[in-house]
């Protein structure tokens, strides 16, 4: 979630409209900006209304939209919550964040078509950025059209192979698309610029999916090297180990995988 009020006291002042109704803004900010991190959202909610009725013209209020709209996708109001997010895009329209919000919004209630083209906005505005890219790939998968999917790997080629977050993402995009030997590729690419246990996690299940098990275990053991409590990766030794028929090694694996899930996330 957003921390504005320092942002907001900073943008206010360079304006030049510090007075005792901005001020008062701020400090309901603040208390918005508490309420949202205690998940207060009804508190929240009348908070940010507030404010945005004290100045309706203040030009920050793009961030209370923004912030409205989350605050209304927590109390499963769906279609207010993208209406504040579309007001918040109409005040900036170039604002990636915004775009990247209602994104992932729009995917979240199944409007697929709409996510899909706030990615192609994002994309439009900055085409070197990677995440819109591997998210309009992965949505084009799930919507049945892999050939979008590779093109947007292509894209994100082209930045090249030092660049780990594109090498990354088309491993990701690849191996989505079950092409195993063409994920394995680009994650070698990547863990040769900078090596990581999720990394080498990633090309773990690569070779577990291609029966390649001396060099998954090569990589599970490198990836536990550089992250001791990974669970992907005590996860992908259980299924070696299943694979190994060392039966009580898979499930001591499998158990401090489900035991390290809820402190790291899968």
């Amino acid at each position: 979630m957003y921390r504005i009020v320092s942002i907001l006291i900073a943008l206010i002042s360079g304006l030049g409209v510090v007075n005792a109704q901005s001020e008062q803004y701020i400090e309901l900010m603040g208390q918005a900006d508490k309420y949202i991190a205690e998940s207060e959202w009804q508190m929240a909610e009348e908070t940010l209304r507030e404010a945005l009725e004290l100045e309706p013209d203040c030009p920050t209020n793009v961030m209370l939209y923004s912030n409205l709209g989350v605050v209304l996708y927590n109390q499963g109001r769906d279609e207010e919550s993208i209406e504040a997010l579309d007001q918040a895009h109409r005040l900036a329209p170039r604002s990636i964040n915004i775009l990247s919000l209602r994104a992932r919004i729009h995917r979240s209630l199944g409007h697929n078509a709409a996510a899909m083209s706030d990615y192609e906005d994002m994309i439009l505005l900055d085409s070197t950025l990677v995440q819109p890219r591997q998210d309009h790939a992965l949505l084009a998968i799930e919507m049945g059209k892999s050939r979008w999917a590779v093109k947007d790997c292509k894209s994100l080629e082209a930045m090249g192979t030092d660049n780990i977050d594109a090498m990354t993402a088309c491993g990701n995009i690849y191996a989505t698309l079950k092409r195993w030997r063409e994920a394995t590729e680009y994650y070698t690419n990547a863990i040769l610029v900078k090596p990581s246990a999720d990394l080498y996690a990633s090309r773990a299940l690569t070779y577990l999916m291609t029966n390649k098990l001396t060099e998954a275990s090569a990589d599970i053991s490198s990836g536990l090297e550089l992250e001791p409590e990974n669970p992907r990766l005590f996860y992908y030794r259980a299924h070696l180990n299943k694979s190994r028929y060392l039966k009580d090694d898979a499930r001591s694996d499998m158990k401090r995988a489900v035991e390290l899930m809820p402190r790291r996330g899968m």
